[in-house]
């Protein structure tokens, strides 16, 4: 699974809070395939999480497409919740950031929403971040009990983000400032491995994050010292020393969680159940934390630098809407990676909505991927044709290789407005 996961490593992330546009660029970089795929600003969290999991075939085999989405996602989760996605926010001015913690319903899984005042902020320096470690690996723990597997390698991957940011050098040694940045992110991660390792279940967390919090102070100090002589080029084998560290940390973790639930978790294929609604929220009645994006569902821009588009959620009338307007590169509104159907290949589908346009291009559409999100077809659309509200129908058979169905609404080149209403998807 990780022998063609990425094309390439990385040569830089970002440096610095003006290196915006850098955020995420690195992995289309490295040629990261997955559309649920949400590379953090600098790699290191996604990397030390990938070197883990090489270490640990059988774990690798038994999460199936989650393994990769807990490498290039999950693990990242405490990075991305923030009410900024989905703005034009402070990572990069002149672009909108695109909606991750919609995308992957993120405060859920970290038990925060900013927008909501629900929960609390964890911090990721040590001392705090174990209450992030403990209270996330509960809540895996909770939902493995409670039959939700997916949801418990999502707490699972938040968990390991804190496990990580004990041992990562500014963290461990408490440098804000300047060199934070610099002294976190990595030039070079080829060097993150640890072949040969042999984990063993990881007991006390604490003592674990403490041995972790040493060992990333002990390098921060060098770290520090070459920064500060105008050295930086020469901080990699001590950032990369404490990243090995980490990687075991989490391996021994990884091992504990898959010994204790490898018997009562399955994440192989599954039919889409027949006779029943498929979609959640399909009429968008319910909005969510905040008014204009549906509950469960997120908005997508393919130029999230067009300061004028808009794409939103409206009650007209008494009856909620998804209205886009001003569009020129294709907007679209889908359900939440957490919310997709999960099918398998041969299925027939039958994706309904009532759909009007005010000139360019607008209907319905279905995206089929494996199940780590890896497209395994062009997404296949049906747009309106005439005026006034028409009912469109999007017929669909699943491909070879489909475990996930993700439908959703699109526009592009509508100098007007585009309007849907009462989506409906069965299976045929």
């Amino acid at each position: 699974m990780f022998s063609d996961d990425i094309e390439r490593f990385p040569t830089r992330f970002r440096e610095s809070a003006s290196r915006g546009p850098y955020l995420w660029d690195w992995g289309n970089e490295c040629g990261l395939k997955g559309a649920g795929f949400a590379p953090t600003s600098m790699g290191g969290h996604h990397f030390i999480t990938r070197a883990a999991l090489q270490v640990l075939p059988e774990v690798t085999e038994w999460l199936h497409g989650e393994a990769l989405l807990l490498t290039w996602c999950y693990c990242g989760f405490p990075d991305m919740n923030w009410a900024q996605y989905g703005t034009f926010g402070t990572e990069a001015i002149s672009a909108r950031m695109p909606d991750t913690r919609r995308e992957w319903e993120i405060s859920r899984y970290c038990q925060y929403n900013q927008l909501l005042d629900q929960g609390h902020f964890i911090g990721h320096h040590p001392d705090q971040a174990i209450e992030g470690l403990v209270g996330r690996y509960e809540d895996a723990c909770r939902a493995v009990e409670e039959g939700r597997g997916r949801d418990a390698i999502r707490f699972l991957g938040a968990a390991i983000h804190y496990l990580e940011d004990s041992g990562s050098p500014p963290h461990a040694g408490s440098v804000s400032g300047p060199y934070h940045m610099p002294a976190e992110s990595l030039r070079d991660v080829s060097g993150i491995g640890i072949d040969g390792y042999v984990p063993t279940p990881s007991g006390d967390f604490q003592e674990t994050v403490d041995e972790l919090a040493q060992f990333g102070r002990e390098q921060c100090g060098d770290i520090l010292a070459l920064l500060e002589a105008g050295r930086a080029d020469d901080v990699l084998p001590f950032q990369v020393a404490c990243a090995n560290r980490c990687a075991r940390a989490v391996a021994d973790l990884l091992i504990r969680f898959y010994r204790d639930f490898a018997s009562s978790l399955t994440f192989g294929p599954a039919l889409a159940p027949t006779g029943v609604e498929l979609l959640d929220n399909g009429d968008f009645s319910r909005p969510g934390d905040a008014p204009f994006c549906p509950d469960g569902w997120v908005m997508y821009w393919e130029n999230r630098a067009d300061p004028d588009v808009s794409i939103e959620r409206r009650d007209v009338s008494g009856v909620a809407e998804v209205v886009a307007e001003r569009v020129s590169e294709r907007v679209a509104c889908v359900p939440t990676w957490p919310r997709v159907v999960r099918c398998a290949p041969g299925q027939p589908f039958r994706l309904v909505g009532e759909v009007v346009c005010d000139g360019g291009e607008a209907g319905l559409e279905i995206l089929f991927t494996d199940d780590a999100t890896r497209p395994v077809s062009p997404a296949a659309e049906e747009t309106v044709q005439g005026e006034g509200w028409q009912t469109v129908v999007l017929d669909v058979v699943a491909p070879k290789g489909t475990e996930i169905l993700r439908p959703g609404v699109f526009a592009r080149g509508v100098p007007g407005a585009a309007r849907f209403r009462r989506l409906s998807l069965t299976v045929r």
